[in-house]
């Protein structure tokens, strides 16, 4: 009887392991707000994506996605004879991340993780509303300020954008929440959508 015993325990914690040790993927939804480190009360972003990630090495992992990104100004002008006294932007952008991560126990339950690695945004459109006492007097989409930019300037606006994410989090139970900077690494004399940014992001991530 207790070598039986023995042996089933055996049999049960290998299977176990085994089970363990096929966990190798995993993914993450994430809900973002980041704010402009510089302007920080009129300048913020908000953004929705998906990561799928691999183990390499536990705890590491290496993973990537696609999500979109709304990027938000509000300024306001008190200068006399322009003809408005704010201008509120919006752009939309799909992006790729690529992360290195390290993740912390591996399994679900309770769990943190750190990670960093290249985004890549692509600009999908935009516009910029003109007002003067809260009534609309004038709009300008995205590729009307890209043509009006290079006119002026004698150079191509890029319609691409190169991050460098620094980010971290908790996992409890499968609900995630962390923070994200955003360090960048475009021309950084390109309008002002071009900045570094701090985050917060909640969400959801899990391990198969």
């Amino acid at each position: 009887n207790t070598t039986t015993y023995s042996k089933t325990n055996t049999v049960s914690k290998t299977t176990s392991e085994q089970s363990s040790e096929e966990s190798i993927f995993g993914y993450k939804i994430r809900c973002m707000y980041s704010q402009n480190i510089v302007k920080k009360d009129d300048s913020f972003n908000l953004d929705w994506g998906l990561i799928l990630f691999r183990q390499i090495a536990k705890p590491l992992y290496i993973g990537t996605g696609l999500g979109i990104k709304n990027h938000s100004t509000n300024q306001n002008y008190n200068i006399s004879g322009l003809p408005y006294d704010n201008a509120m932007g919006s752009m939309t952008s799909l992006y790729i991340p690529i992360e290195l991560g390290l993740r912390y126990p591996w399994e679900n339950g309770f769990s943190f993780d750190i990670y960093t690695g290249p985004r890549f945004d692509f600009i999908l459109g935009g516009k910029t509303e003109y007002k003067y006492r809260g009534k609309v007097v004038d709009t300008i989409r995205w590729s009307e300020t890209k043509k009006n930019y290079e006119k002026e300037n004698d150079k191509k606006l890029k319609s691409t954008s190169s991050i460098w994410v620094f980010g971290g989090g908790f996992n409890i139970y499968g609900f995630d929440v962390g923070f994200q900077y955003q360090l960048n690494m475009t021309d950084r004399d390109e309008l002002d959508n071009n900045e570094d940014y701090w985050g917060v992001y909640i969400g959801f991530s899990y391990v198969f």
